[in-house]
């Protein structure tokens, strides 16, 4: 929903601005769902819960996100642009198509467990 928000505030955009963020959705969502693949998972089958490992990747994808956010906020208040727009949109499509493929992938793998999973849940 950040993302969106951030995509939004881009009014000048032009073709290559364009490709720029969705290049980088496609990027971030391809290196989410790698790591929501490679994350291991432990399943208790009797409450039904999985417990994932701590990890630093998820928290600095959304440290980023909100930071993006306040220099967005930050360029609209004051009235002078910090960072290109466009840059902000494009970091902003990053963050959210790693979060939002990394969480798809592991709601995936809790519904419909691979061969890999079934040996670690076991």
């Amino acid at each position: 929903m950040a993302a969106l928000m951030l995509l939004a505030s881009v009014i000048e955009t032009s073709v290559t601005k364009d490709v720029l963020w969705i290049f980088c959705f496609v990027g971030g969502s391809f290196i989410g769902r790698i790591r929501g693949w490679r994350l291991q998972m432990q399943a208790d089958k009797m409450s039904g819960r999985i417990a994932l490992p701590p990890t630093i990747d998820g928290v600095l994808a959304a440290v980023v996100l909100v930071g993006l956010s306040a220099i967005d906020f930050l360029s609209s208040m004051f009235g002078q642009v910090y960072l290109d727009p466009a840059y902000i949109a494009a970091g902003s499509a990053l963050c959210a198509g790693f979060l939002g493929y990394r969480v798809l992938v592991i709601a995936l793998r809790v519904v419909r467990p691979g061969p890999a999973d079934l040996s670690r849940t076991a």
